[in-house]
């Protein structure tokens, strides 16, 4: 029955937590339950490439430069605020040298730019002491493991075949195209799932 097929493919975050398993087993990566969700929660947001990229008043779309979201934390006289940015400096380091490794937006010299920028992040952000112990254990996880978590990513978010899934995905949210659904379902995306976009917003 097509109810009965339909319910034994994924949702969007069930389809990611798997991906993201497996790129760990294959990557031989171990993390904590907290900081496995915390990346998938990553990959999650920034599946809208509206949390990714930026849009300048003619209209072009490029990637916001890690140095002046650094400049917002390091200016920021709010700790609250500070770590806000920090934050989104380090997530964006992460999935940035990850999913874009290396690719005509990303050279080698400049992942290990954003490398070194996400590290840094989110070890100050560990120390903060308006960070909860619990959270703070997480991002003290990410910097020390943030180079190989950027290979988890990167395996989580690319398929063997010629679908790029977070593109695929980022283009069917435009378009809603049957055909990309359908391609999408077929790597395991329950049908309801291509329905969350705003999972995450």
């Amino acid at each position: 029955m097509m109810g009965d097929k339909i319910d034994t493919k994924k949702s969007l975050a069930e389809f990611f937590d798997d991906r993201l398993k497996l790129a760990r087993t294959e990557c031989h990566v171990s993390v904590s339950d907290e900081t496995h969700v915390y990346v998938l929660n990553i990959l999650l947001k920034f599946a809208n490439s509206e949390h990714f990229f930026t849009t300048d008043e003619k209209g072009k779309t490029d990637l916001r430069p890690l140095a002046l979201r650094l400049y917002d934390a390091v200016f920021s006289e709010d700790v609250l605020k500070r770590a806000n940015h920090l934050r989104s400096l380090g997530d964006s380091a992460l999935f940035q040298a990850g999913y874009l490794q290396p690719s005509p937006l990303i050279s080698s010299a400049k992942k290990s730019y954003t490398i070194r920028m996400g590290e840094s992040a989110y070890q100050n952000l560990s120390q903060l002491t308006t960070v909860s112990p619990p959270l703070a254990s997480v991002f003290e996880e990410l910097a020390h493991k943030f180079t190989r978590l950027t290979d988890v990513i990167h395996l989580a978010t690319h398929q063997k075949s010629d679908l790029n899934i977070l593109q695929g995905l980022d283009e069917f949210y435009r378009t809603r195209s049957p055909e990309l659904r359908k391609r999408l379902i077929e790597l395991g995306l329950r049908e309801t799932g291509l329905d969350e976009k705003h999972l995450t917003q």
